[in-house]
């Protein structure tokens, strides 16, 4: 032990003694480390208690917080998510075997879009690439197809429809193969009103002769078409009740989200079918695993008549016809050959 730690230990000892001197009774155990005279004791805290209500307020807080982020992704990437357009003119050749096959006749169009302000984002006339593939008939077939490719990717439907008799005609929406435009599902409806009404005043076909055709979301376009024109016959094939169903089986989360608040359009074609209609033909593959062919039995039940269904036993979503093509072509032949 140095000799300035025995000094400290002396100074401390006196500093006790004169306490217990002035306290008396106090032991060195109880002598206090530090004091102040106005040193007040700690408050009890009492434990927080369970507030549902602060729960509640929240829950409902994230809910519309959630609902506002959804809503902001469907509205910036609604067009991306449902529309995939593809530029391709490898098909091209093919027309002269389509032709030579099936006695027909081919030619492509170029249908002008209404006039459009720079507003829109077109600067120049816009048109819809389409083909009409003729045959000596009075009766037309205006084929509305899927969100992906082009009408090249639908020679080999239009080979299987034109076995009905009938002419068909394809065309691309905006933003698709070397149609002008954006790919949007707004573009998307109003150009299928844009090609009826150039088959009408341009080919001249009477109305009563068009069987419209949607494949798959080209169905939203063709009962779009179906409300808004005359027309003879609808076929709706690989179809969906509405956008906002067929989306809510592939995202969960738009479970919570209000309908009403779904941006447009929703291509409901439920709603369609079950308003005063012209003879609908449903079609469907048993084996789709895209659009699930409860769908159409959905919109069958549902819809009002006159109605048939024809299911396409063994045939997925982007098969039909090709596994079981002489039914296929029996169904369309007797649906747009009846009186």
């Amino acid at each position: 032990m140095t000799p300035q730690t025995s000094t400290e230990t002396s100074n401390q000892d006196q500093s006790d003694k004169q306490v217990q001197k002035m306290v008396p009774g106090l032991v060195q155990d109880q002598l206090p480390v530090s004091s102040t005279p106005n040193e007040t004791k700690p408050k009890k805290t009492k434990p927080n208690k369970f507030h549902w209500k602060e729960i509640i307020k929240a829950v409902v807080q994230l809910y519309f917080l959630y609902v506002a982020l959804s809503l902001l992704l469907l509205y910036v990437f609604k067009d991306a998510a449902v529309l995939h357009p593809m530029y391709d003119v490898s098909w091209k050749p093919q027309l002269s075997k389509l032709d030579q096959l099936f006695k027909t006749k081919s030619r492509e169009i170029k249908i002008p879009l209404p006039k459009l302000s720079k507003d829109t984002g077109f600067e120049k006339p816009e048109t819809l690439a389409a083909l009409l593939v003729e045959k000596p008939s009075d009766k037309v077939i205006l084929v509305s197809h899927g969100n992906a490719g082009n009408i090249g990717h639908r020679v080999g439907l239009a080979s299987l429809l034109v076995n009905s008799g009938a002419s068909v005609f394809l065309y691309d929406y905006q933003g698709f193969g070397e149609s002008g435009g954006s790919a949007t599902c707004a573009h998307a409806l109003s150009d299928g009103l844009t090609a009826y009404d150039y088959v009408v005043n341009t080919l001249h076909y009477k109305p009563e002769n068009i069987i419209v055709y949607g494949e798959s979301v080209g169905c939203g376009v063709t009962t779009n078409i179906m409300k808004n024109r005359k027309v003879g016959k609808v076929i709706l094939q690989s179809g969906f009740p509405s956008l906002v169903q067929a989306a809510r089986d592939k995202l969960f989360f738009l479970w919570v989200l209000p309908p009403n608040l779904v941006p447009e359009p929703n291509f409901d074609n439920l709603s369609a079918v079950q308003e005063t209609h012209p003879p609908i033909l449903f079609m469907h593959g048993d084996k789709d695993t895209i659009l699930p062919f409860s769908y159409c039995e959905t919109m069958y039940s549902k819809a009002l008549p006159p109605k048939q269904m024809y299911t396409c036993h063994g045939e997925g979503h982007n098969d039909i016809g090709l596994i079981n093509a002489a039914g296929y072509v029996g169904a369309v032949k007797q649906f747009v050959n009846q009186p």
